[in-house]
């Protein structure tokens, strides 16, 4: 009978064992899930938008960097002013990131008004990217300037600077400054090394082009 007894008691205290210890497991996950809810409810919805909308003047980054790398970004008050509207007018994230998309559109096809012009009229086109920063760029002035003489009425050229169209050069995926990207048209050409940029290297392959439309 005593036996029988301790049988019992070490039967009951296996099962309260194991049994604490099957639920000790789901008590941590529920832990867990509600620590990382209550991590993403502290973020408030501005919070939230700024770090996934991109910047206006580099789409390397998003909205909060753009801040911190790109301070003198004159878009970012603009920016900052619509998504505080939008969010006090009860939108919700994808409404205001997609406004914010679309501003940024904007703002790249706003710099391209003219380029876009002669890509329409099927013009020989030029783009030129430099910074007013660059001491090679300084140097090839005079080189672009001859084209620009020696292809005026024939060619359209456009010229970006690093600082003010930054946003263009992630748009036109440009590493290098200065560089040279030609179009015919719609049609994106070869480019010219930025250790290449000479009189004769530009004249060759805007005369190959220009003979080839006449």
């Amino acid at each position: 009978m005593i036996k029988l007894k301790k049988l019992l008691v070490i039967i009951i205290g296996a099962i309260i064992l194991f049994a604490g210890c099957t639920s000790q497991p789901n008590t941590n996950t529920n832990n867990n899930t509600n620590n990382q809810n209550n991590g993403t409810q502290t973020r408030t919805l501005y919070e939230q938008i700024e770090a996934e909308a991109i910047c206006p003047c580099s789409t390397l980054f998003n909205l909060k960097d753009c801040k911190k790398y790109f301070s003198d970004c004159q878009y970012t008050p603009i920016i900052d002013a619509t998504i505080q509207n939008m969010i006090s007018e009860g939108k919700t994230k994808d409404e205001i990131l997609k406004a914010v998309d679309q501003y940024n559109i904007g703002i790249i096809e706003g710099k391209l008004n003219d380029f876009r012009k002669s890509q329409n009229e099927n013009r020989v086109i030029v783009l030129y990217f430099k910074s007013t920063l660059c001491e090679i760029c300084h140097e090839k002035e005079p080189v672009l300037n001859e084209i620009k003489e020696k292809y005026k009425g024939k060619v359209d050229i456009y010229e970006f600077d690093r600082i003010n169209d930054g946003v263009l050069f992630d748009y036109f995926v440009v590493d290098r400054i200065p560089s040279i990207i030609f179009f015919d048209g719609k049609t994106r050409l070869n480019e010219v090394p930025f250790n290449n940029i000479s009189v004769d290297g530009i004249s060759s392959l805007l005369d190959f082009t220009l003979d080839k439309k006449k």
